[in-house]
């Protein structure tokens, strides 16, 4: 497959939007929208806006994002009315794209969630914070 071809994104069945809805808008695009007073970076922003966006992204004349190369595809578009047919569910954080990526690339360590430290650990990274 050469670098030019889209990796086509199953279909979501029952996506969330914590783990598929908020990794389909980039910053530009929350940027964008935000400046017409569209709210795309948060949950009650997306869907307060859903069926707008939806009906500007629906390919195969949905005319945001105005780029070619961005266009939304025809599975995730219906991912995400698979997610407001669902009534906006809003799910559980979980890693996005690039954050699996990093994760499978680390060499080995892991940085703990700060509310899983015992309390020992605390006191050594107290400690280590004020040397």
């Amino acid at each position: 497959m050469d670098g030019d071809t889209p990796i086509e994104e199953p279909v979501v069945d029952n996506p969330t939007y914590m783990a598929n809805i908020r990794y389909f808008f980039e910053q530009i695009d929350i940027d964008h929208m935000g400046a017409r007073g569209k709210d795309l970076g948060t949950y009650a922003g997306v869907k307060k806006n859903a069926l707008a966006i939806f009906a500007h992204t629906a390919p195969p004349n949905g005319d945001m994002p105005p780029e070619p190369d961005r266009k939304w595809s025809a599975a995730r578009s219906q991912t995400f009315r698979n997610w407001i047919l669902a009534g906006y569910p809003v799910g559980t954080a979980v890693p996005g794209p690039a954050d699996r990526m990093a994760l499978e690339a680390a060499p080995g360590r892991l940085r703990k969630n700060v509310t899983s430290l015992k309390p020992p650990e605390i006191d050594a990274l107290k400690r280590r914070s004020t040397e």
